[in-house]
């Protein structure tokens, strides 16, 4: 079973210029945002925002979960599909 997670992040960069966004994985592949202007701390807001942010492997991946019928784990904490289907309609 794929085991796809949302979880805010905090970047340092070897310079010391931080900034913020997502990692967004699964069982197959991952990627990254870091073009947030503040650390997302509440979970299905930072679901839009990876929504609003995606590139190929992210669409697919919340494509899959609409088709799919698939909770997300974001930030450690597991919603099931009916708790991100709205927000995952916009699709």
């Amino acid at each position: 079973m794929n085991s796809p997670a949302l979880i805010a992040t905090t970047f340092t960069d070897l310079s010391g210029h931080v900034s913020y966004g997502y990692r967004l994985y699964d069982n197959y592949g991952k990627t990254y945002c870091n073009m947030s202007s503040c650390l997302i701390e509440d979970d299905l807001e930072l679901l839009q925002f990876a929504i609003r942010e995606e590139d190929e492997f992210s669409e697919t991946l919340f494509a899959f979960l609409s088709e799919e019928q698939q909770g997300l784990e974001i930030n450690n904490e597991f919603y099931d599909f009916d708790l991100i289907k709205d927000v995952l309609k916009g699709l």
